[in-house]
């Protein structure tokens, strides 16, 4: 059975109208972004209906997470943190669902979660801030390959649409500013986190 069948809020959601551009009405990412042409995004990997209810808010709420952070770029860890801590970033009950879900998988896989939030923390603590962060926020690299993998992962995991599992394989997988390592000092791999979403 497809595990998207399983997931209560695996229902597909409405199409934007738009792909980054109309995630800006709901979180204040400014209406004037585009990628730019050296991140080559896809439109698909942007648009509302190839996500789960919860995995879109996940994406969607990366401007308030930016926000928090005063970052400008938006760069893989900082999806693992609104996958984490929806509640810190105002992400809504969707996210929240997100949340349990990837709490779940972490935690059959062997990940210490106490552990890994501290060490994100820390991490995102280090990175650089702008003291006004109200301007165009860009698309980082890391979060674009995530985000991709994520899509073109969809076949492996059997689902309609890019899950909430889906996200979190593709930030193992292809986040090197952060999720992999930290996986990798408690011996966690990807296929560990493969193989505990399979037997969810």
């Amino acid at each position: 059975v497809p595990l998207s069948s399983r997931r209560s809020f695996s229902r597909p959601v409405a199409p934007s109208t738009g792909i980054v551009s109309s995630v800006g009405s709901a979180t204040g990412w400014k209406q004037s972004y585009r990628p730019t042409s050296t991140l080559k995004m896809a439109a698909e990997d942007f648009n509302e209906a190839k996500y789960t209810e919860a995995a879109w808010a996940s994406i969607v709420a990366l401007s308030n997470v930016a926000d928090y952070y005063q970052a400008t770029s938006i760069e893989a860890p900082l999806l693992l943190d609104v996958m984490l801590n929806p509640n810190k970033h105002n992400a809504g009950e969707n996210a929240e669902s997100a949340k349990k879900t990837v709490e779940k998988v972490l935690a059959k896989a062997g990940v210490k979660l106490k552990d890994l939030r501290a060490e994100l923390e820390s991490y995102l603590s280090r990175q650089a801030k702008v003291s006004d962060n109200s301007g165009q926020k860009t698309m980082g690299r890391s979060l674009q390959k995530v985000v991709e993998t994520a899509r073109i992962g969809q076949n492996i995991l059997g689902d309609s649409f890019v899950s909430t599992e889906g996200l979190l394989l593709a930030l193992v997988k292809e986040d090197t500013l952060f999720t992999r390592d930290a996986l990798l000092k408690q011996n966690i791999k990807y296929t560990d986190i493969l193989n505990a979403v399979k037997e969810m």
